[in-house]
């Protein structure tokens, strides 16, 4: 799910809550923008879950760049990856 929560300062982040005994836990963060290891202000990382724990982030190389890069998805067949790109995109300032 993304959201902002109020103690977080990112612009929308990406957090798990799992419901255990008819509760939800207290969400904990998986990605955030503007991350140490980021070369544009959003990227898209992988996380493989192996034996019911999940693994570090890792950057997906291939893909990010200096433009913003988000909204990844994997075709019905899981093959392949689709995702958003500012690239080439202007950015006008408004004084």
């Amino acid at each position: 799910m993304g959201a902002t929560i109020a103690d977080n300062d990112s612009e929308i982040d990406i957090f798990i809550s799992k419901f255990v005994n008819e509760k939800y836990t207290k969400p904990v963060n998986l990605s955030a923008f503007n991350r140490a290891d980021s070369v544009g202000s959003s990227d898209i990382y992988v996380s493989y879950n192996q034996n019911g724990k999940w693994s570090a982030l890792l950057p997906v190389g291939a893909v990010n760049t200096s433009a913003r890069e988000y909204s990844p998805r994997l075709t019905p067949g899981g093959k392949r990856l689709i995702f958003t790109s500012e690239r080439g995109i202007s950015r006008i300032r408004l004084s």
